[in-house]
């Protein structure tokens, strides 16, 4: 599935392309972490048991070791060893997406394939992207608007309190990064 990310791009930015690469890589599905305790939540270890056909956690984890899926159990519930991005938004990305017909002002760092897809963030009139990205590497997003089904005007069907509050962020982070470039990116997940 793909989305709409927005990334605040500093003023001062030399580099841009490594900033945004730098930007995005902690939320990449293939980053690994320092190895952790995955525990399992009450809801998969009965979906397992069931499935597996168990009376016991202790049965559930001989069946699942000997497919090789080696699980634990301690004081804490049962977990298996994982070095995988709990935090991970996407798969793939590119700059793209939410095109500005018009630049109020120019952007001196936007390269030849930027240009359509960067706007000062203080000049946005709509904000028509599902997640933000700062500068300070805070990634946003309206999940909780429902933002799968949007009418024609851009609105979300299922949850417009959510949807009001996403606005609300919006218009106080125009203040905080007024000179600040935004970026469209397409990223799927």
């Amino acid at each position: 599935m793909n989305s709409q990310l927005a990334i605040i791009i500093p003023p001062d930015i030399e580099s841009p392309d490594l900033w945004v690469a730098d930007q995005m890589r902690p939320f990449s599905i293939e980053l690994k972490v320092k190895q952790y305790k995955d525990y399992l939540s009450e809801n998969e270890i009965a979906y397992l048991m069931e499935y597996h056909d168990c009376l016991t956690h202790f049965e559930l984890l001989m069946k699942k070791n000997a497919y090789k899926e080696i699980f634990f159990e301690d004081k804490n519930g049962i977990f298996q060893y994982s070095e995988y991005n709990s935090n991970w938004k996407w798969q793939k990305w590119s700059v793209g997406g939410q095109k500005w017909p018009l630049l109020k002002t120019p952007v001196t760092f936007a390269k030849n394939h930027w240009h359509d897809h960067t706007n000062f963030f203080k000049d946005l009139d709509e904000f028509k992207f599902f997640a933000l990205l700062t500068p300070e590497g805070d990634w946003r997003d309206c999940h909780e608007c429902g933002w799968s089904k949007f009418n024609e005007d851009f609105k979300p069907v299922k949850n417009e309190d959510a949807w009001s509050q996403w606005l609300s962020q919006m218009e106080a982070l125009k203040s905080q990064y007024e000179e600040h470039v935004v970026l469209s990116v397409v990223y799927e997940y």
